[in-house]
């Protein structure tokens, strides 16, 4: 079998051609000139570089202004939803999840106006505003995008300036540990009220498995990165950051910290044997983490994969204060 490193960079070939089918197609059918406002990004295992024939793609879209001043007319929204769900049959992708609910366009300035309150989990801006940093690409109007993120940064960073030399990421640190709590959280609801039939409890399994492994590499990788500066991260840095997917956010702890580099490899070859065994279709899949042994192994797993990326952390902070910012 090939080495598991180099099975990373054959799923990160894959995905970046499909997602140039798709960028070909869909700023074939969305015209810059009729939504010049607008962006639309991909998060999930795509954003991530890592996705397999079985990947969905997960769009979220994002306009400037606010939803009462800068709003699509309902009639153009419509149009606009019809055109990626006719690239994504063309292309052979699967469906969009949950009969494409989640396809919402959100508005920058209520996004960054209700960071911190209510409405910012309730309208399911804290997703769409953590996952554009840590695990997103690009699809349609690429210069807004990064636009957009520089402005999310910008709200992040808003104390740095006469702070330049010792700033540190409080804000955006405490909330990458919110997501991966609220992610928990989630998974926890939806356990709770789901239907007990074996199938469901199954589906639970993958999505444990999923939290285990993609969720936990996401928020994790980020926040170790982070903590590898000593005296302050500048928002430019984290522009940098926030380009990177999660894999690329390990390469970079390796080259800063030295003695991480086989830490690093170790952590890879285990997430490479979460992306080899997942990479099936549903009813493969739920048949797969269905035997027990399989399931006992996979999660045996998932709780070495949680040690390994804790002790990164505890690695890269041992000669900083940062881990009190991180408990505190």
């Amino acid at each position: 079998m090939s080495d598991p490193l180099d099975r990373l960079s054959s799923r990160r070939d894959y995905s970046k051609r499909r997602l140039e089918e798709v960028r070909s197609r869909v700023e074939g059918i969305v015209k810059g000139d009729v939504f010049p406002d607008l962006c639309i990004y991909v998060t999930g295992s795509f954003g991530r570089l890592e996705a397999s024939e079985y990947s969905d793609l997960d769009l979220f879209f994002v306009h400037r202004g606010s939803s009462s001043s800068n709003s699509i007319p309902r009639i153009r929204k419509t149009l606009l939803d019809a055109d990626p769900i006719r690239a994504v049959q063309d292309l052979q992708f699967p469906e969009f999840s949950n009969d494409g609910e989640y396809l919402t366009v959100h508005y920058l300035d209520d996004i960054r106006g209700a960071m911190g309150g209510p409405d910012d989990d309730f309208r399911n801006f804290f997703t769409a505003r953590l996952l554009l940093l840590l695990e997103s690409q690009p699809l349609f109007n690429d210069v807004l995008y990064e636009g957009i993120l520089k402005e999310i940064i910008d709200s992040y960073w808003r104390d740095y300036p006469n702070h330049e030399a010792s700033f540190r990421p409080l804000f955006l640190t405490n909330d990458i540990m919110r997501f991966w709590r609220t992610l928990c959280l989630n998974y926890e609801y939806r356990r709770n009220h789901a239907a007990e039939d074996p199938d469901g409890r199954h589906r639970r399994d993958l999505k444990n498995l999923k939290l285990r492994f993609s969720r936990l590499l996401t928020c994790h990788s980020a926040v170790v990165l982070l903590s590898v500066n000593r005296d302050s991260v500048s928002p430019e840095e984290l522009l940098g950051i926030a380009r990177l997917t999660p894999l690329d956010r390990l390469d970079r702890v390796a080259e800063e910290v030295p003695g991480t580099g086989e830490q690093v490899k170790e952590i890879k070859r285990a997430y490479a044997w979460f992306l080899d065994e997942t990479a099936r279709g549903k009813e493969d899949a739920i048949g797969w983490i269905s035997e027990s042994a399989t399931r006992d192994d996979a999660f045996r797993r998932g709780r070495e994969f949680g040690t390994q990326i804790d002790r990164l952390l505890c690695e890269v902070t041992a000669e900083t204060d940062t881990m009190r910012f991180l408990v505190v």
